[in-house]
């Protein structure tokens, strides 16, 4: 009939949770964990804006496989690290994805820093 059957034993990946847009701020380290199902135990790879990402392809990436979920830390985020994550779930009797988006934004520090280097600013506050 064209379909492809799937033996009993095996199962589509699933995931049981999936990941939420991320807000973070410079400086920090972004953890990403799914958790997952199927049989035989899925492959999870993660992707930022469709380029697969791994521990070889960054010194900043750290990944930690468990039976059931598999997280992904990304050290020392920058605002050159914003993009939509994907994750993939792969075994041999299908695929699953999960998407969300990593926003980064300015360290509380960063803003202080233009604020205090404003001349404008104090010479305001000098007026009061």
């Amino acid at each position: 009939h064209g379909l492809a059957t799937i033996p009993e034993e095996m199962s589509l990946p699933h995931f049981d949770a999936v990941i939420s847009d991320i807000d973070a701020i410079e400086g920090e380290t972004v953890k990403i964990e799914v958790a997952v199902s199927g049989e035989p135990q899925p492959e999870v790879s993660f992707f930022m804006n469709a380029v697969q990402v791994s521990e070889r392809s960054s010194e900043r990436v750290e990944i930690h496989r468990l039976p059931s979920s598999v997280t992904m830390l990304l050290h020392n985020v920058e605002k050159s690290d914003e993009a939509e994550i994907a994750v993939c779930a792969l075994n041999v009797a299908g695929e699953a994805w999960c998407y969300a988006e990593l926003f980064v934004h300015p360290s509380q520090g960063q803003y202080e820093t233009s604020i205090h280097t404003n001349p404008c600013q104090k010479d305001v506050l000098d007026e009061w």
